[in-house]
């Protein structure tokens, strides 16, 4: 599918050696063999790798082929991480509420002065994607024009897990159902409440997706 165009391998470093000697008679080669087939086929791509792991000490350790490694390293660039690159934070936080703004169906036009500087003072130990996980979850709680700061602090899902357990045993105990049925109650409750965001509700429930999905589908 590559052919005359570019592949990205992202995480290389993850790729077990038997198949990093497969890879590198490809890249030496350029062409492949499909599977079950007999016929060579020529290859004409640009290679690019990813890694967020040393690979020269991965070969001084005996888990990165150095073949592979210098066959692959012809030219390198080093992406720093997010909290080094504050400048960057602001042109994914517009990137991705815009995203999730239509995914969601939700009318926000920006994001606060505020929420803005908080944003660029965290340090965002897991990168872009922790950077793309607060934004979503920002906008799938935002029912305002401007996601505030308030939307990024830690203290609003607290408060938002508290009401939802208040507010819901407020109201089931009054219906005096079984201790089955209220339990499906809540989780119903709090799956419509946190708009069907599966990772916050299972945050809440103290409890993993295949068990989530296992009480919903219970009769």
């Amino acid at each position: 599918m590559a052919h005359r165009g570019t592949i990205f391998l992202d995480e290389i470093s993850e790729i077990p050696l038997h198949i990093q000697s497969q890879l590198l008679r490809v890249i030496q080669e350029r062409e492949i063999m499909r599977l079950g087939d007999n016929k060579v086929i020529p290859l004409d791509i640009r290679i690019i790798c990813a890694s967020n792991k040393d690979l020269r000490a991965m070969v001084a350790e005996g888990k990165f082929r150095e073949d592979l490694f210098y066959r692959i390293n012809t030219l390198n660039f080093s992406i720093p991480p997010l909290k080094d690159r504050h400048g960057d934070i602001k042109l994914l936080s517009e990137y991705y509420l815009k995203k999730y703004s239509d995914k969601y169906g939700k009318d926000i036009d920006g994001i606060s002065d505020d929420a803005m500087e908080y944003l660029m003072k965290n340090e965002f130990k897991g990168n872009v994607r922790e950077l793309q996980n607060v934004i979503e979850r920002a906008v799938i709680l935002c029912d305002e024009k401007y996601i505030s700061k308030e939307y990024f602090t830690e203290e609003l899902y607290e408060k938002e897990s508290q009401i939802a357990e208040s507010t819901a045993e407020n109201t089931l105990f009054e219906q005096m159902l079984s201790l089955k049925d209220l339990e499906k109650e809540y989780i119903n409750y709090v799956f419509e409440k946190q708009g069907g965001a599966v990772k916050k509700i299972c945050d809440i429930l103290k409890i993993d997706r295949s068990t989530l999905w296992r009480k919903m589908k219970e009769k």
